[in-house]
């Protein structure tokens, strides 16, 4: 991918240090083979078409798929007729399986790479990795991600691939360069900021000092059509830094003023907030959802219900829980239910997922951070990042229930997202986030509506896509068991639809 700058140069290196002078190229996966013409009508019949709206199955068992859209929902004793009238040549029995609308990953970094002990000559796979990420992604059943952060060059090149069919993967919904607060998160110094380029492909974070800055900022990611605006509101350090570190954080008029400038340009705003301070910032100045939960204190009732009077969801990221589920000697909540929970889910399915899912030559990397985190950490300490704050860290687990219970009760809208990209996450892999929402007390049909209407909805993208009705893009996921009964039916992919054509076919 097109790269200047610093991000060049560290291309450059990567690619010295592997011994070569061209960028590296991965074998991709093919697009499933697909006969019919792009904007042909085509019927899918045959098939239990799961309505997420209403946690039921529709009376319909038929779709026509007109160009990228669905044109109508119908009966197979309709079809002959239905064949006239659109003039449709090719038809697929659906096999008496199960149809449901793309999921979706509403918080990932399709882009990042892990940095765990990474050597030099990792940089030379990285474009290669970032592809994968984009190509399991889709093959998880996510159609569309929104990506919370990642350098210009590198998610608009992926989006292009994407978008010319040289790629698998999603829709990609970015925010390209995150902004934070002089003094605050991310703000690594002039050096620092540089030396990000170099790591991230380009720039990624953006420093704002008053509101003016704010303004540019906003203005220069609408000039590159970013979707959503995100912003740091983080008080303290999970790892890194000084235990009694307080970062700078943005004042709630600024919070409020990025909020409706945002809201002005008619984008989406995200803040990132892993402490009750800053959270409690967001839901006052209406930003439209709060990536991640908290880890200092649960969301209260009071929380929870500002929340949803403001209209500001959350997209909670318990996946983030696994790689969080660090082993300190003599930490007193790692003596508890919900740390043993994600420790369980690290070993279901992280391994797994290093295997299959990363390029032989990062596996290393990734299996060392694997081994830190489940190995016992007596001094607490992170190579390459410093001191780990356990009862921090664990917070994420121990205060989840009750903000769940009280998102819940209050009716806060739950979107769903993974936090991919990041540690030992990985984009559009949304297994985590099922079993853990089931562990929270939802159904299998509230599991399945946040992992697709609400995460539309959101976004205010509810009329394009989110459920399987006519007029909406035929983004869509062929499954051979019931999820209503049982949500892990979404791990058994048979095939799927982005934009009414087939490109992944597992049967």
């Amino acid at each position: 991918m097109k790269k200047h700058g610093l991000a060049k140069f560290g291309q450059i290196i990567g690619n010295l240090a592997a011994g070569h002078i061209h960028d590296y190229e991965s074998i991709k996966t093919p697009l499933a083979d697909w006969q019919v013409e792009e904007n042909e009508p085509w019927i899918l019949y045959n098939v239990n078409i799961v309505d997420v709206i209403n946690g039921k199955i529709k009376e319909e068992n038929s779709l026509v798929i007109s160009g990228k859209k669905i044109s109508e929902l119908a009966h197979s004793k309709q079809l002959e007729k239905l064949k006239e009238h659109y003039g449709v040549k090719h038809i697929f029995d659906g096999k008496n399986q199960y149809l449901i609308p793309g999921l979706s990953d509403l918080h990932c970094h399709l882009s990042l790479i892990s940095e765990y002990k990474l050597p030099a000559n990792a940089f030379y796979y990285f474009d290669a990795q970032r592809e994968k990420n984009c190509e399991n992604a889709l093959k998880k059943g996510c159609t569309f991600a929104r990506d919370s952060g990642g350098a210009y060059d590198m998610i608009h090149g992926l989006m292009t691939k994407i978008e010319e069919n040289r790629l698998l993967g999603p829709k990609i919904f970015p925010s390209y360069q995150l902004m934070t607060s002089r003094h605050g998160m991310w703000d690594m110094g002039a050096l620092g900021m540089k030396m990000g380029d170099v790591l991230f492909g380009g720039a990624f974070g953006y420093i704002a000092k008053n509101l003016s800055d704010v303004d540019k900022f906003i203005e220069k990611m609408c000039s590159i059509n970013a979707k959503c605006i995100k912003f740091y509101l983080e008080e303290k350090p999970i790892y890194g830094g000084r235990r009694d570190q307080l970062y700078n954080m943005f004042s709630q008029e600024m919070v409020n003023h990025i909020t409706q400038k945002a809201n002005e340009y008619g984008k989406v705003s995200e803040a990132h907030s892993m402490f009750i301070k800053g959270s409690r910032m967001a839901i006052k100045g209406r930003v439209t959802s709060i990536a991640h939960l908290t880890v200092d204190e649960s969301y209260s009732e009071k929380d929870a219900y500002n929340m949803a009077q403001n209209n500001v969801a959350i997209v909670p990221t318990t996946t983030l829980g696994c790689y969080l589920a660090m082993n300190f000697r003599g930490a007193e909540s790692q003596d508890n239910d919900e740390f043993r929970f994600y420790r369980d889910m690290l070993e279901k399915y992280t391994k797994a997922s290093i295997q299959n899912e990363i390029l032989p030559q990062l596996k290393n990397s990734y299996s060392a951070f694997f081994d830190f985190v489940r190995e016992e950490m007596p001094e607490r300490k992170m190579p390459m990042v410093g001191e780990v704050y356990p009862e921090r860290i664990h917070g994420f687990h121990t205060r989840a229930p009750e903000s769940f219970a009280n998102f819940r009760k209050s009716g806060t809208k739950i979107g769903m997202g993974t936090d991919g990209g990041t540690g030992l996450n990985f984009a559009g892999n949304l297994a985590v986030e099922f079993a853990a929402y089931k562990r929270y007390g939802l159904s299998e049909a509230e599991i399945l509506k946040c992992a697709t209407i609400n995460n539309m909805e959101i976004l205010g993208l509810e009329n394009e896509l989110g459920s399987l009705d006519e007029g909406k893009y035929a983004d869509m996921v062929l499954i051979g068991k019931n999820p209503l009964t049982d949500i892990e039916a979404v791990q058994d992919i048979k095939k799927v639809y982005k934009n009414g054509r087939c490109y992944v076919e597992n049967d």
